[in-house]
């Protein structure tokens, strides 16, 4: 079980970095390409869902980064990294 604990900061950061991509082509694909007659009242809550996205991202990545200075003690770690889990959409 310590492998899987140590490991879950690793899978924790790939997803974050997955997500983060994800995140950053639709915000760059709403600036750039999304039709001139979109309504505006969509395409503000377009952005606002994606600026709401970009803070769970800040969050977990936090997350992420305390699970990995928090590396030696076990117990603290495996409920930290079953919070990175849960933000990022894992099985935790």
């Amino acid at each position: 079980m310590g492998t899987l604990d140590a490991t879950r900061p690793m899978v924790g950061s790939l997803a974050l970095g997955i997500a983060r991509a994800a995140h950053e082509a639709s915000s760059q694909w709403v600036k750039e390409e999304l039709p001139a007659g979109y309504p505006a009242h969509k395409r503000r809550d377009i952005e606002n869902e994606l600026e709401e996205l970009g803070q769970e991202l800040q969050m977990a990545r936090l997350l992420v980064w305390r699970g990995c200075v928090d590396g030696g003690s076990a117990p603290p770690q495996l409920e930290r990294g079953l919070d990175v889990q849960g933000l990022c959409g894992g099985p935790g």
